[in-house]
């Protein structure tokens, strides 16, 4: 079994705040403004995500093996 990730939330003070910068040419970009940050989240990244996808294909495997040792198994009824 793999280690949980423990994920956490990325809290800012203004979660939807964006500042507006005129580039000319009537172009924007608009920049994210968050203010303080209150907790850093966990990084959406590649090895967190694959951690995932590994303990789900673990929890498959293992249930399928359990399936098919169950299936193997005298019931222990007699058949009256």
């Amino acid at each position: 079994m793999r280690n949980p990730v423990n994920w956490k939330d990325h809290v800012v003070q203004y979660p939807d705040r964006y500042q507006d910068i005129d580039l000319g040419g009537g172009l924007h970009n608009h920049v994210k403004a968050p203010g303080e940050i209150i907790q850093q989240g966990t990084a959406m990244n590649a090895a967190n995500f694959n951690a995932m996808d590994l303990s789900a294909l673990q929890a498959v495997l293992m249930a399928q093996g359990n399936a098919e040792q169950m299936g193997k198994r005298p019931s222990g009824r007699t058949g009256r």
